[in-house]
């Protein structure tokens, strides 16, 4: 959950966060990865930047998806989306400086 982010970020990392606040059950997942101080943020509704909360977890300068994958419509079906652009973004990841 978005409120229970480290406060120090780590060299290299990845993972899934809920934008929800850890109170309440969740409502969007979204996924990063980063790699010394680059860092790539997924988000199925596209062209949507990281919440504060991600960006200072993260530092470092973060770059994210402008495409959209997913519509508001379908918002149940987010966690698939990383699922399937699981490649995409682990090779993006790699390309990293």
């Amino acid at each position: 959950m978005r409120d229970r982010l480290p406060t120090k970020p780590h060299r290299n990392e990845s993972g899934f966060v809920n934008l929800d606040n850890s109170e309440n059950a969740g409502t969007h997942w979204v996924a990063y990865a980063k790699k010394g101080n680059n860092a790539i943020y997924f988000d199925g509704f596209g062209n949507l930047r990281p919440p504060r909360e991600l960006e200072r977890s993260l530092g470092g300068n973060v770059t994210y998806n402008h495409r959209s994958y997913q519509t508001f419509n379908h918002q149940n079906n987010c966690v698939y989306d990383f699922f399937e652009r699981l490649d995409l973004i682990i090779y993006r990841v790699s390309h990293l400086s």
